[in-house]
């Protein structure tokens, strides 16, 4: 059975070797597919990206936050209004737009972050809110550390 198996397997690599079109577009064809998939979901270049930040008043918090983006050189825009920022993500203007509270605090108060999100971008999106879900949750934990020290 085994031997039959083996027979079978042999005898189609001779056939493949035989013809070298064959054996190059079995080859070729899952590589470019894989390359070409690889290239559609990069998001390893974050460049050129327009983050649009509006706030009633913008808090240390907030103000961290803002200048970890433009550290890893993110463009940043501020607006005037919540309107102007989901108009802008709209229009193009921008990828993401973040609108935060007023007075943002690592204090633990629910307060809403509202993330407007160009769709066509999702994964650069969802890169963007883990970066301030992290900064954010990084200065609760150090006020909690400093608040048990004491």
């Amino acid at each position: 059975m085994i031997r039959n198996l083996f027979s079978i397997v042999n005898k189609n690599f001779r056939i493949l070797a035989r013809s070298k079109l064959s054996l190059i577009s079995i080859i070729l064809v899952p590589v470019l597919v894989i390359l070409l998939t690889g290239f559609a979901f990069n998001s390893s270049g974050l460049n050129q990206v327009n983050v649009g930040i509006y706030s009633e008043s913008y808090s240390d918090l907030t103000n961290e936050i803002v200048s970890e983006f433009e550290m890893q050189n993110y463009t940043i825009n501020r607006l005037n209004s919540t309107e102007q920022c989901s108009e802008d993500v709209k229009q193009g203007f921008s990828q993401i737009c973040i609108v935060f509270p007023k007075d943002l605090s690592d204090k633990g108060d629910s307060e809403e972050i509202l993330f407007y999100v160009d769709h066509s971008r999702i994964n650069l999106a969802y890169i963007l809110i883990n970066e301030v879900i992290l900064r954010y949750l990084q200065n609760l934990l150090m006020w909690v550390f400093l608040l048990h020290k004491i």
